[in-house]
């Protein structure tokens, strides 16, 4: 089957890259023809990992002075605005390319990718000129954003911009199927755009089946979790004062965290206030194959979700995780997709984002279940949690869209 996938960011710029590299890799290793079509600019984040594979049927596209202007103009008001003909170049340039791979090749199915939203755009004009050609649209966060959850948006309450209302009716309209990460972002987008009920699917994120060699625990050094990834919304403070006051009630004990990720100078005084730099070190943003390292490295993962009625997203960093073999531990609302999993399947501890005190008696847990942990013993065996976003499992449901 001939493949077109869009997917604005570049191998491996971020979360929403990864997740599309995993994609298409999982597309190829089943005998697909694959190309997929990206915004070729520079980012912090590279890696090797597959890029002989993965890009060798990649379309980078690319305009350099515009992209020079954007730079360059990018805290100058008004002129910032730029970046929007550096976006609408790229959509016009990637439905030109859809256009001439299609009268070459004969496209079967188009893949559309977010974020961010104008991945979709050049499969949504591809779709009206080529009505036959099924096009499946993913959606990994909530659109628009005024309708996003608090603290994201405003929730469902939130009045969006007419246009940008009119246009994401309308993609759901035309395509064939639209894809989320899991069944409570679906649900979320099904509460005020009716026309994806019956046409709509969950295809989670991959844990690649890929083999690691398991390093031998050495008890005699601390005992690691790690966080992966920014913050933002998603803020650690809380758990950085319960770390404070853990470490008041039990002084000698062996624990380390360590904050993978962009810097960020709340989280970095809220450290320094509380006299725990020797304890959290905070190390910034490093290569994705160096972040797997780091992984396998940790004896426990964290992953922290903001404050949140309903906890809808599924984070990307929980693949990585559970591909290390890692148990998790969730820092999450109580009513959420990874308290459903982490419940039903095991693979860690669940613990609410909103109560300083179950955060120190989940840290007192910790502590006291360190061989459990590190041996992934009990609850924190990952391998049902893990089982269900392997790569056969995710393309059994994802083959059931393909057949139609």
């Amino acid at each position: 089957m001939r493949i077109l996938v869009f997917s604005p960011e570049k191998p491996y710029s971020g979360a929403e890259s990864i997740v599309s590299v995993k994609f298409i890799r999982l597309l190829k290793n089943h005998g697909h023809e694959v190309v997929f079509v990206y915004h070729d600019r520079d980012f912090q984040y590279k890696s090797r990992e597959d890029v002989y594979n993965i890009m060798s049927n990649g379309v980078g596209i690319e305009n350099k002075i515009l992209k020079n202007l954007s730079n360059k103009l990018k805290k100058v008001p008004l002129l910032n605005r730029i970046y929007l003909l550096d976006t609408l170049f790229w959509i016009f340039k990637a439905m030109s390319f859809g256009l001439k791979y299609n009268k070459k090749s004969n496209i079967d199915i188009i893949f559309s990718r977010v974020m961010p939203i104008y991945g979709h755009y050049p499969a949504f004009f591809l779709k009206i000129r080529y009505p036959k050609i099924r096009w499946v649209s993913n959606w990994s966060d909530p659109l628009p954003k005024v309708n996003a959850p608090i603290p994201y948006g405003k929730g469902l309450k939130g009045k969006p911009f007419f246009f940008e209302k009119y246009i994401l009716e309308n993609f759901f309209k035309i395509c064939d199927f639209s894809t989320f990460p899991s069944d409570r972002l679906m649900l979320y987008y099904q509460k005020f755009f009716h026309s994806i009920q019956g046409k709509s699917y969950v295809v989670p994120h991959i844990v690649l089946d890929v083999k690691h060699t398991k390093k031998s625990i050495n008890r005699n050094r601390p005992f690691v979790i790690s966080h992966l990834g920014g913050f933002g919304l998603r803020s650690p403070v809380l758990f950085i004062e319960a770390f404070r006051s853990f470490n008041d009630m039990y002084p000698n004990h062996n624990i380390v965290i360590r904050f993978i990720g962009p810097s960020e100078e709340t989280v970095n005084e809220k450290i320094h206030q509380l006299e725990l730099s020797n304890l959290i070190l905070v190390e910034g943003v490093l290569p994705y194959e160096k972040t797997l390292d780091i992984i396998q490295d940790s004896d426990l993962l964290m992953i922290i979700e903001a404050k949140m009625e309903e906890g809808i997203f599924l984070p990307s960093k929980l693949m990585d995780y559970l591909q290390m073999n890692k148990p998790i531990l969730a820092i999450s609302p109580t009513n959420g997709i990874l308290n459903d999993l982490i419940s039903n399947y095991g693979g860690g501890i669940i613990v609410s984002n909103s109560s300083k005190n179950e955060l120190i008696d989940k840290l007192k847990f910790i502590l006291e279940n360190q061989e459990f942990i590190r041996n992934c013993k009990n609850e924190f065996d990952s391998t049902r949690l893990k089982a269900l976003f392997s790569e056969d499992e995710v393309y059994r449901g994802l083959n059931h869209i393909l057949s139609i």
